[in-house]
């Protein structure tokens, strides 16, 4: 930080406004509500038990071209629903609501048509802050998250075990949005003189009891009928494990 400026601070101490950085910027709200979606089953690569609905979207033009930050609604009513704000991880029978994206900007931020309320520049005059617009506010930041995933050899999928991610001492908004770092791992299997497939699976999140809680669950499966010469399976992950970084906010604001 510059020795002069401005700074804002939240009351968790996280900065909000900084006349040297830019406060990320609301740039697009999308309820999954309003877009087209697919059922997928377990015998089209879903996990084992569950239904996947993947909802047909993608950013606009104007917008996927920018570095942003996607932060997503929480299923909270308790059912067996879980989402990675793309898709939703159902078991049959559940209802639930679809989840609602918050796109954050990390390039620039914007000049609002606001006649009043404050507004911090950079010295060659370019915005980093604009009371007019919506911008990113930092409820809390999970981190040093180890998560503990289970394979089941039979069926090829993620044992769903769920795991409870410690809250914060002031609690969860009640309308949480997360924006997680992505986990995703990846299995190729061979059975001796049998068959060889791969799948991927991902975590789905829920909002439950005040906690937070992340289930691995299997989004792709493939089967071949090549036969190995021998049995074997490989593992690969995308993630630190024991460095996973979870954003939140409180959806309320920007709704």
């Amino acid at each position: 930080m510059s020795d002069f400026g401005v700074r804002i601070n939240t009351a968790a101490g996280y900065c909000q406004i900084d006349a040297k950085h830019i406060v990320p910027q609301l740039v697009g709200r999308f309820d999954m509500a309003n877009y087209s979606y697919g059922d997928m089953t377990d015998a089209n690569g879903a996990q084992p038990g569950w239904v996947m609905r993947s909802y047909s979207f993608q950013l606009p033009a104007s917008i996927a071209s920018r570095p942003v930050m996607v932060f997503f609604s929480l299923p909270a009513n308790g059912q067996d629903v879980y989402t990675d704000g793309f898709n939703v991880m159902y078991k049959p029978g559940a209802t639930f609501s679809a989840p609602v994206l918050y796109v954050f900007a990390l390039d620039y931020v914007t000049r609002s048509g606001a006649s009043w309320g404050i507004r911090v520049m950079r010295s060659n005059g370019s915005v980093t802050y604009d009371s007019g617009n919506g911008h990113l506010n930092l409820w809390y930041i999970y981190s040093a998250l180890n998560i503990s995933v289970d394979y089941d050899d039979v069926a090829h999928a993620s044992k769903s075990i769920v795991t409870n991610i410690s809250v914060p001492a002031k609690g969860m908004p009640a309308t949480p949005a997360i924006c997680p770092q992505a986990f995703t791992r990846f299995t190729s299997w061979g059975r001796r003189l049998q068959n060889s497939g791969e799948d991927t699976c991902r975590l789905f999140y829920r909002f439950y009891g005040g906690a937070l809680q992340a289930v691995m669950l299997r989004t792709e499966y493939q089967i071949t009928n090549e036969a190995p010469p021998d049995t074997s399976y490989s593992n690969f992950y995308i993630s630190k494990s024991n460095s996973f970084t979870i954003f939140v906010a409180d959806r309320y604001i920007y709704d």
